[in-house]
């Protein structure tokens, strides 16, 4: 059964670490549509637009990245598409749709935009066989052929559909790592008697290999939760091959959508002005709600801290950049107040506490 197979597998993450779930969304409102088919982005001669709640995109394009054959028939300025079995036929200002002969209304006709016609994407697509979703969250069409969505996937690999739910959890990923994730493995190093202030000398064992597999680890449950709940069918093969083969199949996975630790921050060793020791992460994005652009480890007497910088709906809304500086515990966290948003800001805020 896959789900027994699926709960013995994501055993080996959940046995070193814990997974936190947490919304997040980004304004989408700001973004223009994008459409790709089997995780492959169309790029189209024309953009996208919505009309009425429905995007409509040009029209050979989308046809021919689902694998239809097109034609255009210039008198009636009629676009005609095969795949299989199935004809569409769909006329530009036109409420209607063809399907086989069979007429289907359409919310929206298409039209001719600057000398492309755009065709409801969600009518034809799924007219000629596949499946569409919409993550609203950036603004993406997301298009699975027949073709792809029959398919068994391997455990080391996602369908096109599920590479985009990777994706557009950044946001939850990102929280769950500086507010749970990163402080708990802090507090249990700590625990396990670790000496910082040596480490901070040292620079030995290497904290900026633990933080990146620390994150790289926390998006693997993810992949591995998103499997298991999955419309489609994956194979999973921890009776075939090793524990190693798998983690590193996954970090694969993570590389393929951008979201292993070298592509989401940067680290490096610095100091406050007041001379502590700082262990410093800086997001590439934060343009997610509630995003944090700095974390610091300081280490104090015998235990490290973990401080963020971060964003507040609040302060969006009335247009202020400042950030909150925050120390954040795993099971709590304490707002100190508002602070710049530079990185000297963050470490200067940083001396104030005690």
């Amino acid at each position: 059964m896959k789900t027994n197979t699926a709960k013995k597998y994501i055993s080996l993450f959940l046995a070193m670490t814990m997974l936190f779930l947490f919304s997040a969304s980004a304004l989408a409102s700001e973004k223009e549509v994008t459409v790709c088919v089997n995780n492959e982005k169309i790029e189209f001669d024309v953009n996208p637009v919505i009309e009425d709640g429905r995007t409509l995109v040009p029209m050979r394009f989308i046809f021919e990245a689902i694998g239809a054959e097109v034609e255009w028939v210039k008198e009636t300025k009629t676009a005609v598409a095969v795949k299989g079995e199935i004809k569409l036929e769909i006329t530009a200002n036109s409420n209607q749709m063809l399907k086989n002969g069979e007429v289907i209304a359409l919310d929206v006709p298409a039209k001719i935009v600057e000398g492309r016609t755009l065709v409801p994407v969600r009518a034809v697509s799924e007219g000629l066989g596949a499946k569409v979703e919409w993550d609203k969250e950036n603004f993406k069409v997301i298009i699975t052929t027949d073709e792809s969505a029959s398919k068994t996937y391997k455990q080391t690999e996602l369908s096109a559909a599920d590479m985009e739910v990777l994706k557009s959890l950044y946001g939850d990923i990102r929280y769950a790592f500086e507010q749970q994730y990163l402080p708990f493995y802090v507090n249990e190093l700590t625990k396990a008697g670790v000496d910082w202030q040596a480490i901070f000398t040292s620079k030995e064992p290497k904290i900026e290999e633990l933080v990146k597999a620390i994150w790289n680890d926390l998006i693997c449950e993810f992949v591995a939760t998103i499997q298991i709940e999955s419309q489609y069918e994956y194979e999973f093969l921890v009776d075939v091959i090793s524990d190693e083969e798998i983690i590193s199949a996954y970090n694969n996975i993570l590389k393929q959508a951008e979201l292993s630790a070298e592509y989401i921050f940067e680290t490096k060793y610095t100091k406050t002005p007041a001379g502590k020791d700082v262990f410093l992460l800086t997001f590439y994005k934060t343009d997610t709600k509630l995003a944090c652009k700095y974390i610091a480890i300081v280490p104090y007497a015998n235990e490290a801290r973990c401080f963020t910088a971060e964003s507040d709906l609040m302060l969006e809304e009335m247009g202020i950049q400042n950030y909150f500086l925050c120390e954040v515990k795993g099971e709590s966290r304490t707002n100190f107040g508002l602070i710049g948003n530079s990185e000297s800001d963050f470490l200067k805020g940083i001396d104030t506490i005690e």
